[in-house]
């Protein structure tokens, strides 16, 4: 019997996408700081070899997986906010989506929990521009600018409103039967801000 010879890039890319899937599984039950790459190597089953071959540190394969998670969760906040066809529904809209993220993706969630020093830079802390940050505070300038939104600080609001979203994640994983009560909360402690003329 003649075996067929997988090409050295598809094995590659293989052996990536496994070891990213165990990263995965270690730092959502771990967390970042209590991981190390040991655990993803033994949780993948392949060499510490071909770790290296792939990845030069755990920083590395853990920003790998933290862009798999925000990029997707960005992407569907932009949709829903543009979509929105008011204050009320541009609120509840984006935390809704937050509390999607925590009850359909349970290890995403986990990984968020347990990483949150890592991850809430991302999101409001580290004084950068960032992708989700950048989006949410051209959104409400721009709801500023053709008067759908009343004069507000779009950047200390849009902070606020990252920082109660995160939470809502944390939260709504543990305990997903307060997740629409928590959404409706958050819609109408921000709704004053966006509409308050």
């Amino acid at each position: 019997m003649k075996h067929t010879r997988i090409p050295h890039a598809q094995t590659r890319k293989a052996n990536r996408d496994l070891l990213v899937c165990a990263a995965r599984h270690v730092f959502a039950t771990k967390g970042y700081e209590a991981a190390n790459i040991r655990d993803i190597v033994r949780e993948s089953g392949l060499s510490q070899g071909s770790f290296y071959n792939n990845f030069k540190d755990k920083r590395e394969v853990f920003e790998i997986v933290m862009n798999e998670i925000v990029e997707p969760l960005a992407a569907e906040l932009r949709t829903v906010r543009a979509s929105s066809r008011s204050a009320k529904e541009f609120l509840w809209s984006a935390f809704h989506s937050c509390v999607q993220l925590a009850i359909k993706n349970p290890e995403t969630s986990a990984i968020i929990a347990r990483c949150q020093g890592e991850f809430r830079p991302v999101f409001y802390l580290s004084g950068n521009n960032t992708q989700i940050r950048n989006d949410l505070v051209s959104d409400l300038r721009e709801g500023m600018e053709t008067g759908r939104f009343c004069t507000l600080m779009p950047e200390m609001t849009a902070d606020s409103m990252m920082s109660l979203g995160f939470d809502l994640v944390i939260h709504c994983a543990s305990c997903p039967e307060e997740a629409e009560v928590r959404v409706s909360y958050l819609t109408d402690l921000f709704l004053p801000m966006l509409t308050k003329s």
